[in-house]
């Protein structure tokens, strides 16, 4: 039996750039975390960006939300993700969570390229259509 995990995300955009991390695995990814017991999905995407980036953001729309399974030990995790565009509005970036080594500005085709994840590639193009690649 798997357990079902929900997360919240954002996919920071700033002109034609977009926000990406590294983690400690080296995957390149976008900043998300578990949502807080009765937390919106839209609210917990601000502060896991906060979070795990320094960065205050708001949220421009909802993207298409994620699906993947993984394991945790011998336990599979079916974890759905609540993905939203982001526009920055203050701070700088800074790594307050070790379990990232760095974050990087990249221009949206470099950043799909460098993605580790197809699911979060898709997410590239959902931020381009949504925001018309102005989303600031």
């Amino acid at each position: 039996m798997r357990i079902k995990e929900i997360a919240a995300g954002g996919v920071v955009v700033n002109g034609d750039r977009v926000l990406l991390l590294e983690n400690a695995r080296g995957e390149w990814v976008f900043p998300k975390g578990k949502l807080e017991r009765g937390e919106h999905y839209s609210r917990a995407a601000t502060r896991e960006v906060g979070e795990e980036t320094g960065l205050r953001a708001r949220v421009v729309c909802a993207l298409p939300q994620t699906r993947y399974v993984y394991q945790m030990g011998e336990q599979p995790i079916e974890k759905t993700v609540h993905w939203f565009l982001m526009a920055p509005e203050s701070g700088t970036v800074v790594m307050p969570v070790e379990r990232f080594r760095q974050a990087i500005w990249l221009g949206l085709d470099d950043a799909a390229h460098r993605l580790t994840w197809e699911e979060d590639r898709g997410l590239i193009a959902a931020a381009r259509a949504s925001s018309g690649n102005t989303a600031t």
